[in-house]
């Protein structure tokens, strides 16, 4: 495995369940890492405060990321939708596909022109494993990360040959604040 010292990651959602550690672990491996939240991110060496569900907002962040591109992008950031479909309210199913699916097309499309200018470069999409086995109560939160999954696909053939790698990473349910309450009944976490 190549060494990370020395390379810069962006992770979104840095400050949360899954994006506070896997930030821990990339600057224990060297990596200055900027973590894009609503809150300070802990375990970053900076945080650029972003409410990713703003037009504004997420179009200043991908200016930014075009004229500075990091070595790593890292989207975790995500949004859960979890009950009824018909129940849900039409703002919070609208969140939940801008976050988790607009978002990293987004910072994704702001990093790889200058990636593939430099010949290197590494984007992640953090998905579900709910984007592959889709659950009741989940349709919006599924389907939103099974784009994810098909973008990432395409990009990385797009890509291949640039020295730009895509990677997808489909985890299963984790025990962070972001699955409490009825997530947790769902029984789609390990016991």
């Amino acid at each position: 495995m190549r060494s990370l010292e020395g390379l810069k990651a962006v992770v979104t959602g840095a400050a949360g369940g899954i994006g506070a550690p896997l930030s821990r672990l990339l600057r224990e491996a060297a990596v200055h890492v900027t973590g894009i939240d609503q809150a300070l991110c802990q375990e970053c060496d900076a945080t650029v405060f972003c409410d990713l569900g703003d037009d504004a907002e997420l179009h200043m962040l991908c200016d930014r990321l075009r004229a500075d591109p990091p070595d790593i992008l890292v989207n975790v950031a995500g949004v859960m939708c979890f009950g009824p479909h018909d129940r849900q309210e039409f703002s919070r199913l609208e969140l939940c596909y801008r976050v988790n699916l607009v978002v990293p097309v987004a910072l994704a499309q702001a990093v790889a022109g200058p990636m593939r200018a430099r010949g290197s470069g590494q984007i992640v999409n953090i998905g579900s494993v709910l984007g592959a086995i889709p659950y009741p109560w989940f349709a919006a939160y599924s389907s939103s990360k099974a784009g994810l999954a098909a973008f990432s696909q395409a990009l990385q053939r797009e890509l291949h040959g640039t020295g730009v790698d895509v990677t997808h990473v489909s985890p299963r349910a984790v025990r962070t604040p972001f699955n409490q309450g009825g997530v947790e009944r769902s029984s789609i976490l390990p016991a």
